[in-house]
Formats: structure tokens, sequence, C-alpha cells
């Protein structure tokens, strides 16, 4: 499992939820906000091993700010 951590200065809350939906057919992702950050687990199940737990990490980080992104300029 991996821990990622988001600041919610710079990430905005929707995207990392929606990151975590479109991976979900990769692995799971426990999403919890706390005071100073969003905190996602990420664990890939044995059986899905065609993609590593850091790969998938990247993919999904990247994807949470691309949407953050998106989000904050069709405001």
């Amino acid at each position: 499992m991996i821990e990622l951590r988001f600041s919610p200065e710079l990430y905005a809350g929707s995207a990392i939820e929606e990151a975590a939906k479109v991976y979900t057919d990769f692995g799971s992702f426990q999403v919890e906000q706390q005071v100073d950050a969003y905190v996602v687990r990420v664990e890939v199940p044995a059986a899905e091993a065609a993609h590593s737990e850091q790969t998938l990490a990247d993919e999904f980080a990247n994807y949470a700010l691309g949407a953050t992104i998106e989000q904050r300029t069709d405001d």
C-alpha cells in the first residue's frame, strides 16, 4: 500500500474523488480528508499485479492534478 497526501490548498477534493472513480478498475483507493491534507491509500491486489502500486499512484496523482486544473479554469 502507498499513501499519498494532497494539500487542500493545491488540490480540489472533488478532483481527488474523480480520480479514485476513474482508476477503480486498477486498484483500491481509500480517500480521507484530514485538516491539513487529503490522504489517499492506494493498493493493487496481487491478482492485478500487472500494474505496480507506484505506477498507479503516480497516474492517480497526475489525473488529480489535471482535474484540479480543469475545474479551476472552468470557474
